[in-house]
């Protein structure tokens, strides 16, 4: 894996947790736990609550919606 792939799965992983910390009926933490579906444009909300930094609301949304559940 490039060192590329593992700095994007790297920040996808703290971004889940804290959406999940600070979101958790909308989020969850563990791949395994049940996921509900976002609404559209739900990056727009969490880049203006300033959850997390701007860059890393597209990794932690792409890894977090790709998870089979």
């Amino acid at each position: 894996m490039s060192p590329a792939n593992k700095d994007f799965l790297a920040r996808a992983a703290a971004g889940i947790a804290a959406l999940a910390e600070r979101f958790p009926t909308a989020f969850a933490a563990e791949d395994w736990q049940p996921h509900k579906p976002l609404k559209v444009g739900i990056h727009n909300d969490i880049a203006a609550a300033g959850v997390l930094p701007v860059e890393d609301v597209r990794p932690a949304l792409r890894i977090y919606t790709l998870r089979l559940m």
